[in-house]
């Protein structure tokens, strides 16, 4: 009886022994599980800012390629049309509208090719034109027999549209001064002194006016022709005391340059006081109309 009674509160040891054993590894079971579940939600916690920087990265690397395409895309109608890429030239026309544009800007080329030219360097300014371009823009303004004349006879009839402007130009400008000389075979522009102008300024604007029509610097030959424009534009004093200095005949650019510059300082300094003393006589008369109208009044 005793045994059986030991044996049974062995048995309800061992029971709660292995009771409590059960428990204790269930607590361990969930604890571990629950840090797994932790570390791995921690984990994923700190990868998200991650991939969220490298979308943001990735967000910002196609926008700026995208900023790029649209300024390669502007750049190809702003710059010029033979563009640098890796080392080499590659040849990119201007629009049609870009080229109708220049075209319904220049002159008529019947004015003379000169002249022609001249506008469309000035529009053209800092570009480095293609052969293909400076094509297009001649085609709206010749037909196509003259165009192909014309470079025809400057030489340039089998050359690719790809061919920088600047090594061509000279054969295409003489040929387009010859084929469209200025109105009325070579006219001599004439000048007329602006006082305003110091003399230094009055004589580079006539030999760029010079140039400009005829095509050929003053300085190249044409000295004396330029010489005569010059004088039959300045006033009467200035014209008589170049006609009769004994220093000018046979005398040098620089020495007639000099001369003139002088005379004309003269001329411009008289102009300028005789512009004081009128505005002096008028500030006098409005002084006397005043003067007279306050007497009245008070009569």
């Amino acid at each position: 009886m005793r045994s059986r009674v030991e044996e049974e509160l062995r048995q309800e040891v061992r029971d709660e022994m292995l009771s409590t054993m059960r428990d204790e590894m269930q607590r361990t079971i969930r604890g571990s599980t629950v840090n797994y579940m932790d570390n791995t939600d921690a984990s994923e916690a700190m990868a998200r800012p991650t991939a969220t920087m490298e979308e943001q990265q990735r967000m910002t690397n196609e926008k700026k390629a995208y900023s790029d395409a649209a300024t390669a895309h502007h750049s190809s109608s702003a710059f010029p049309p033979v563009e640098s890429s890796g080392g080499h030239k590659i040849y990119k026309p201007f629009a049609v509208s870009d080229t109708q544009t220049i075209s319904d800007k220049l002159p008529p080329i019947s004015e003379g090719g000169n002249l022609w030219l001249d506008k469309l360097d000035c529009l053209t300014k800092g570009q480095d034109l293609a052969l293909g371009d400076f094509r297009a823009i001649l085609a709206l303004c010749v037909t196509p027999t003259e165009l192909r004349d014309i470079e025809t006879c400057a030489g340039t009839i089998s050359c690719n549209d790809d061919r920088q402007l600047v090594t061509v130009i000279r054969a295409l400008r003489n040929e387009l001064r010859s084929k469209y000389p200025l109105p009325n075979g070579p006219m001599i522009p004439k000048f007329s002194w602006d006082k305003s102008l110091s003399p230094s300024e009055y004589l580079a604007q006539c030999k760029e006016q010079w140039s400009k029509y005829t095509g050929v610097h003053p300085s190249k030959g044409q000295e004396h022709w330029f010489g005569d424009a010059v004088i039959k534009g300045v006033p009467a004093d200035v014209r008589e005391h170049l006609e009769n200095s004994p220093d000018l005949p046979g005398s040098t650019c620089l020495v007639w340059e000099r001369h003139l510059k002088h005379h004309l300082q003269r001329a411009k300094d008289r102009a300028d006081k005789q512009g004081d003393d009128d505005k002096d006589m008028q500030r006098q008369l409005v002084k006397l109309q005043l003067r007279k109208i306050v007497i009245q009044i008070k009569l």
